[in-house]
């Protein structure tokens, strides 16, 4: 900052991703990675409380035997997204197709036969 003209700082960063003026640089968002905001947990706890106090293990697994294959094959699907890591796709072939599966157009029969080899399935549907 000695050599910068009178009330200019020149645009050094320092160690902690900030210019000579205290600024965030460019590319620093001044949040750590994956760091939760203050409202997303608060939001996230009164949910968990809602869930604890309302929905027992019991409650789920009658709901789930009361769905159809199409829907219970769409809840695994759908709840698995927050307990299951997403899979990166690691080939780097480019004339390999990708294959994709749309399970709504699957019979209901098929659908049953995938929830058969799935440790969720309690009731032989």
């Amino acid at each position: 900052m000695e050599d910068c003209a009178p009330g200019q700082a020149d645009n050094t960063v320092n160690n902690g991703g900030r210019d000579a003026l205290g600024r965030f640089t460019a590319g620093n968002s001044g949040r750590p990675p994956r760091a939760v905001g203050k409202i997303a947990s608060i939001i996230r706890q009164s949910w968990g409380e809602f869930l604890e106090n309302r929905v027992t293990p019991d409650d789920l697994d009658k709901i789930y035997l009361e769905l159809s294959p199409r829907e219970k094959f769409k809840f695994l699907i759908e709840v698995s997204k927050f307990f299951v890591p997403a899979l990166k796709e690691i080939s780097k072939e480019s004339d390999r197709e990708r294959v994709t599966v749309d399970y709504s157009k699957l019979s209901e029969q098929a659908l049953k036969e995938v929830l058969a080899h799935t440790s969720f399935t309690t009731d032989g549907d």
